[in-house]
């Protein structure tokens, strides 16, 4: 016959159970480090992970035990691991994942190209065409100074057409290409896990990736611009707003310009706490809590680079 109360008493078991040994991990702690640390002090995000991990791996342990002796209803501990399983593994949402072996950026997912040109090369993924570098576009926009002999024809001639207006006007500036962008419309939730591979094939210009939300651009970006000559790359965080852009982070990284194929992890988690790994080294860690919605787009923009997208992935929590 079926106990009603068996259930209520196996939870209680537990909560009771992990709150004992919450109370008296703390209380050893406070026995331990009383004289050097503020009980009441905020516990530090490390600290907060040890013991997260520490009451997942001991919530597992009580869940096969509970298993192995049968001692609880079989649904009821199947949601007891997935309770653990979500905290030992908190990205549980698949959001994104395109590797372009497919040929095209038409169709799942669907890629849109605001400026620029991109394509897919066999084999190695998403590649677009090389712009002039913004550093160069100032130095081709600027007017071009006439020689004497050149401003009295284009003074006599205004004269001749009877258009003296135009007179003191400079010569308009030459046409530049825009970087190259390519984005995709897609829900990303505010704590979220990004994997780039990539490669870099020209030591020039500035790669960036950004997540965004609305329609104005504002939101996060990673830059990354090449190292000169052999010199070191430089890895920049970026918040853009209605105000501006603004850095968070930037640090000196070793040159990817070796036609490899590297893996770039950016992840952002509870309190705004943002990390950015290369090649499973962590790169950069900084936290900011400007946005707190969810992003509704990703772009990659490409400002006089070489750098070929071989595949990206989002995963997200619930």
């Amino acid at each position: 016959m079926h106990n009603p109360i068996r259930p209520f008493l196996i939870t209680s078991f537990f909560c009771g159970a992990m709150a004992l040994s919450f109370n008296a991990q703390a209380e050893q702690d406070r026995q331990h480090y009383g004289a050097w640390n503020d009980p009441n002090a905020p516990q530090a995000p490390s600290e907060r992970s040890q013991s997260l991990k520490q009451m997942t791996k001991e919530l597992k342990a009580l869940v096969k035990k509970a298993e192995q002796d049968r001692a609880a209803n079989p649904r009821f501990i199947q949601d007891l691991k997935s309770l653990a399983d979500r905290y030992e593994n908190p990205w549980q949402m698949n959001v994104l994942s395109d590797d372009f072996r497919d040929g095209d950026y038409i169709h799942n997912p669907r890629w849109s190209v605001t400026s620029g040109k991109y394509w897919v090369e066999q084999g190695y993924g998403l590649r677009n065409e090389i712009t002039t570098p913004s550093t160069d576009k100032k130095a081709q926009a600027k007017p071009q100074k006439l020689s004497k002999e050149a401003l009295a024809f284009s003074i006599l001639g205004a004269v001749l057409k009877g258009n003296k207006a135009n007179l003191n006007q400079p010569p308009p500036a030459q046409s530049v290409s825009k970087p190259a962008m390519i984005l995709t419309r897609v829900q990303i939730p505010n704590r979220f896990k990004a994997t780039w591979a990539l490669s870099s094939w020209r030591a020039q210009g500035r790669f960036e990736i950004g997540l965004v939300q609305g329609t104005g651009g504002s939101g996060y970006r990673l830059s990354y611009t090449p190292g000169i000559n052999g010199g070191q790359s430089q890895l920049e965080l970026l918040k853009v707003s209605i105000r501006g852009q603004s850095v968070i982070d930037v640090v000196q990284i070793p040159s990817l310009e070796d036609k490899r194929v590297h893996k770039l992890t950016w992840s952002r988690t509870s309190g705004g706490r943002m990390k950015v790994l290369i090649d499973e080294k962590k790169m950069l860690s900084s936290r900011d809590k400007s946005f707190q919605d969810a992003f509704n787009s990703l772009q990659m923009i490409s400002d006089g680079t070489d750098v070929i997208v071989r595949s990206v992935s989002i995963l997200g929590t619930r």
